[in-house]
């Protein structure tokens, strides 16, 4: 039988609704923020580079009655082949396809087509707080 390869330590929050495949290698110091409605996959033959983390919950951007943030699950699948380089993380509902590579350091907030490379840090103002 096989089974996935991670290497120690690693954090999950909840690990309910984690599921790596049984090729996929996941380096040390992984994080996964996941959360009961939030699914994180993880394809055959993924490779997982060290202290990348994984975000399966959100927050909305507006305050409800009580002052606070709701929360939200949302799926982040990471297809066949991906490599994802070391300090790379993967916000809420994002789908990394298959064979793609993303570069070290690399926040990813939107989906990555199959066979791409993307690499990148720059934020940018989306507008004031309480619109979404």
């Amino acid at each position: 039988s096989v089974a996935p390869l991670v290497k120690a330590p690693i954090h999950m929050d909840y690990r309910l609704r984690v599921r790596v495949a049984p090729t996929a290698f996941i380096n040390r110091g992984c994080t996964i923020l996941d959360m009961p409605v939030g699914d994180v996959s993880f394809g055959e033959r993924v490779n997982i580079g060290p202290n990348v983390t994984i975000i399966s919950v959100g927050h909305s951007m507006t305050v409800d009655k009580n002052s606070k943030r709701p929360s939200r699950g949302s799926e982040v699948i990471i297809g066949e082949c991906a490599w994802n380089g070391a300090g790379a993380t993967l916000l809420p509902d994002v789908d990394i396809g298959c064979h793609s590579i993303i570069g070290a350091g690399s926040p990813v907030t939107k989906n990555v087509s199959g066979y791409h490379f993307v690499v990148g840090n720059q934020a940018k103002v989306m507008g004031p707080v309480g619109s979404e």
